[in-house]
């Protein structure tokens, strides 16, 4: 599913990152240790800098985010694009969002 940053930069929301939005939704706060293994810490800087949930760095000095971390919850933003990816599948568009020449392509 395609949606625009406040930077106006295009993003897509694929299936595996909806499963993790969703896995924060349902269990924040989770830490390093409590997700899935295939969680990077890349990944999870990434939905941190693109505004989708907040986050705790938890080593004294980590500037460049790169040690442990506890993920505290999703934004407001979060939250609402992982409730238009929902809306999407539940009306039929799939795990990839609507078709081309759907009701619109962005969140």
């Amino acid at each position: 599913m395609n949606w625009t940053d406040e930077h106006g930069t295009r993003r897509k929301l694929w299936a595996s990152g909806a499963a993790r939005l969703k896995h924060v939704a349902e269990r924040a706060p989770v830490g390093r240790l409590q997700t899935p293994a295939t969680w990077q810490t890349n990944e999870v800087r990434n939905f941190q800098d693109q505004g989708l949930w907040n986050v705790t760095w938890l080593d004294a000095g980590d500037v460049e985010r790169k040690g442990s971390w506890r993920i505290d919850g999703l934004t407001e933003k979060g939250r609402k694009l992982l409730a238009e990816w929902e809306r999407r599948v539940e009306e039929g568009g799939g795990l990839r969002g609507p078709k081309r020449g759907g009701a619109g392509t962005d969140a």
